[in-house]
């Protein structure tokens, strides 16, 4: 049995069928583009949050231990040295004489921390043991003046993809009144 199509009955030709196809892959690769730019715009979000939290980490610890400091000196623009109180924990148990010589520098891209716990009584030892505070620092000055002491700390911030400049950097400044100088 045959059936016989009528002038109105007639399907798709296949040259109707290959534009269709080739607009539809038109729209296809443009939303995948899309999609890829936006995971590309949210990557550098993470990225750049996550290392503006770290830098506002650094720079509030720094700002913490300076403002209890007793005394503090420059050996460079880029590194301080000063003696404060000693941390919280030997507080709680009623050691209020011991003092806490910390060295904040910076060593090439990466801010680094060092501390001796010593009695009040002791001369300065020289702490040896450094802690990576941050990494990927652009700079870091400090500038003391009178009781005050400024902090610059300025980060790189590395940028995923083609689109982006490959590093934008962060910049922080805070200026510390030193209470106890």
């Amino acid at each position: 049995m045959r059936v016989q199509l009528t002038s109105c009955e007639k399907g798709f030709t296949f040259v109707e069928i290959l534009v269709t196809m080739l607009i539809f892959s038109i729209i296809t690769i443009a939303v995948l583009n899309l999609f890829d730019t936006s995971m590309m715009y949210l990557k550098r979000g993470q990225i750049l949050t996550d290392r503006q939290d770290k830098a506002r980490l650094a720079m509030g610890l720094i700002e913490h231990e300076l403002f209890n400091a007793y005394t503090a000196w420059l050996p460079s623009s880029s590194s301080i040295a000063f003696r404060a109180r000693a941390g919280i924990l030997l507080q709680q148990y009623g050691d209020y004489t011991t003092i806490e010589t910390v060295i904040y520098q910076l060593n090439g891209t990466t801010l680094q921390r060092a501390a001796n716990t010593i009695p009040q009584s002791s001369s300065l030892s020289n702490p040896t043991t450094f802690q990576t505070v941050i990494s990927d620092v652009r700079s870091l000055t400090f500038t003391k003046s009178g009781k005050t002491i400024k902090v610059d700390l300025s980060v790189n911030t590395p940028s995923p993809g083609k689109y982006f400049m490959p590093y934008t950097s962060l910049f922080l400044s805070r200026t510390v009144f030193v209470r106890n100088f």
